[in-house]
């Protein structure tokens, strides 16, 4: 094997495991960047709202509810991420039930069932998609599969 050779396949390696570790790394960034006192419960007034629309809280009430799912495949119940996103979860909630007593249970289960598949078909692609790179064994490979198992169990209990 030539000397060029050599360095194109290392070159290639370093590449390889840098991008592992950014994409293993920038989640941990976010649940790092949440302050132990933000575990307090937000008042509904102050949290800040895309639109008060019902359909629009019901939006971000899933999107909590996915990245609390995601996130609690490598955090416990009692991490500080996860007790913030139940905390800001719940006010939503209230507030959303405020808004639409008679129906804002319905469209946070229906918003949260469609925002929970997005997320498996999402997350199932790119499972796929490295399985051609990467072994099972794979500390990225089991963390997807763990992923994928917790977010069909949370859709399961929906139902």
């Amino acid at each position: 094997m030539n000397l060029k050779h050599l360095a194109g396949l290392v070159s290639s390696v370093v590449l390889l495991s840098a991008v592992g570790l950014m994409s293993c790394q920038a989640p941990q960034a976010r649940a790092s960047a949440v302050e132990p006192g933000a575990e307090r419960a937000a008042s509904p007034q102050e949290l800040p709202t895309q639109g008060t629309a019902p359909q629009d809280l019901a939006q971000q009430i899933a999107q909590l509810e996915v990245e609390r799912v995601l996130e609690g495949v490598r955090f416990t119940e009692d991490h500080p991420l996860i007790v913030h996103l139940e905390t800001e979860q719940a006010a939503l909630e209230e507030l959303l039930l405020r808004l639409a007593p008679s129906g804002g249970e319905r469209l946070i289960t229906a918003a949260t069932s469609q925002a929970l598949r997005a997320k498996f078909s999402e997350v199932e692609r790119d499972y796929l998609q490295d399985q051609a790179l990467f072994i099972d064994a794979h500390p990225g490979q089991q963390h997807r599969k763990a992923q994928l198992e917790a977010l069909n169990q949370r859709l399961a209990e929906l139902q």
